[in-house]
């Protein structure tokens, strides 16, 4: 389908000698696509922050990971989580941040793929206007 065919909203502008000009102003279709695109803008965003942030934790456990390995960022995480908790809180402070760093983790796959969806979405919308 052409863009041509899509209904459009006309406008028409009059020129000083008295002859009028027809045009497109906007397509129908386009308000869906825009606010699909606004969507992918924040999903893009958020998962922007959401790496950044993984990349700082990443560097963060850096040294530790070449000092000891695997055991020596495991020991990082857990005198970060317990840090200015008092000794009986240590446990649920250990098991919440592991929590959070899951659950940030699957956000941040989740945005990924939610985004890679809609990316292609609009995609193939626009594909289709164009045909």
């Amino acid at each position: 389908m052409l863009a041509a065919d899509h209904p459009v909203r006309q406008k028409t502008l009059w020129h000083e000698s008295g002859n009028s000009e027809t045009f497109p102003v906007v397509y129908k279709g386009m308000r869906t696509e825009w606010a699909m695109r606004q969507i992918l803008a924040v999903l893009r965003g958020i998962a922007f922050m959401l790496g950044i942030f993984w990349i700082f934790l990443g560097l963060q456990f850096v040294p530790a990971f070449l000092r000891g390995g695997p055991a020596a960022v495991r020991d990082h995480l857990v005198r970060v989580a317990v840090a200015g908790i008092p000794v009986e809180r240590w446990p649920i402070a250990i098991m919440r941040m592991e929590e959070a760093l899951a659950i940030l983790g699957a956000v941040a796959v989740g945005t990924y793929l939610l985004q890679r969806l809609l990316a292609r979405k609009i995609t193939r919308s626009m594909g289709s206007h164009c045909d």
